[in-house]
């Protein structure tokens, strides 16, 4: 393939996947350091891939039809040599196509419009994404996501503030709780009365005030939990990266915001039931990953009719010799 000028990227929409890209964008970059990147992205993950700086332009894509073929014709007018699709939706591959990008090379599951086909295995993953930009000549310089995510100084002033706006002296050291997965992805969640039970042994046993974030489910959590301050839906994806990255650790289950406090290189433990850590854990080092040893699991599925006991067998007491094995104050 000759060096390309423009290349259209198009991603997934979920947070933890639009992470997942950002090793095979800078080896991307590294390959092909003239070329201008274009990514396509859905709107709630735009601002991740500002905070990289790994791409020259974003074009949001919001969910819809017209959405679609209006980015597609945004695309053509600019006329792409090469389109990356992480994504193996029929209207990724439909915009590719439209697009009028020569080469367009994704991923096997029924590839469709595509001039090359790379393998692909579920769960999405960075593997994946990794294999992707190999099969285009770009070696594997960056494996993981660590330090791809910058939080600039607008965002930790705006974590300041939010953190002074709810009660939380800044100078604190904190822990981070998240109880939230992504829609559809229920069967990861965890206890509220095992992440208060975590919260108030933080708070007593380590010093650590526990801020609870996400999009929600932080009220019941807060509302049993003497010391938890809830934060969820107050902090956006920007100003939650620079939170995350003051944390002295965060405790979660599997999701977007997991791997957004690994990326900007916050020790995670991360609880982990239907899904395999071996492919969607955290990336780097110093964390803890908790799962409970069944035959059923990781059994990567949506729903459960064995009472979610992969989730429901983990104990606080697991977690909290994580948080003690971390070497966290005492």
């Amino acid at each position: 393939m000759e060096d390309p000028r423009l290349i259209a990227c198009f991603h997934l929409n979920q947070i933890g996947d639009v992470l997942f890209s950002l090793p095979a964008l800078h080896n991307l970059k590294a390959k092909f350091p003239q070329a201008r990147v274009v990514s396509v992205v859905r709107p709630q993950c735009a601002e991740l891939l500002r905070l990289s700086g790994l791409v020259d332009e974003i074009v949001e894509r919001p969910h819809s039809v017209p959405s679609d073929v209006s980015v597609a014709r945004r695309l053509a007018r600019r006329k792409p040599d090469l389109a990356l699709l992480f994504s193996t939706s029929f209207a990724t591959w439909a915009m590719a196509l439209l697009s009028g990008a020569r080469a367009r090379v994704g991923f096997t599951a029924r590839g469709l419009f595509l001039t090359q086909r790379v393998p692909w295995a579920p769960p999405p993953s960075m593997q994946n994404n990794l294999r992707l930009v190999e099969a285009i000549g770009c070696p594997a310089v960056k494996k993981d996501y660590v330090g791809l995510i910058s939080p600039g100084e607008a965002e930790r002033d705006a974590a300041h503030r939010i953190l002074c706006d709810t009660g939380v002296d800044p100078a604190q050291p904190f822990a981070i709780l998240c109880p939230v997965t992504s829609s559809g992805r229920e069967i990861k969640r965890w206890s509220d009365e095992g992440f208060a039970e975590v919260a108030d042994r933080l708070s007593a046993e380590h010093g650590l005030k526990p801020l609870v974030v996400g999009v929600g489910g932080g009220a019941a959590i807060c509302n049993q939990s003497k010391s938890a301050v809830d934060l969820t839906g107050k902090t956006p994806l920007p100003v939650l990266a620079a939170v995350l990255q003051k944390a002295r650790v965060f405790i979660g289950v599997d999701s977007g915001v997991m791997h957004l406090a690994a990326a900007v290189g916050t020790p995670v433990i991360g609880l982990f039931g239907p899904s395999d850590p071996t492919k969607t854990g955290p990336q780097g080092e110093g964390h803890h990953v908790i799962c409970v040893d069944l035959p059923c699991r990781p059994c990567l599925t949506s729903r459960c009719d064995l009472g979610r006991a992969c989730m429901e067998r983990i104990t606080p007491e697991m977690v909290l010799s994580a948080a003690s094995s971390l070497g966290l104050p005492a």
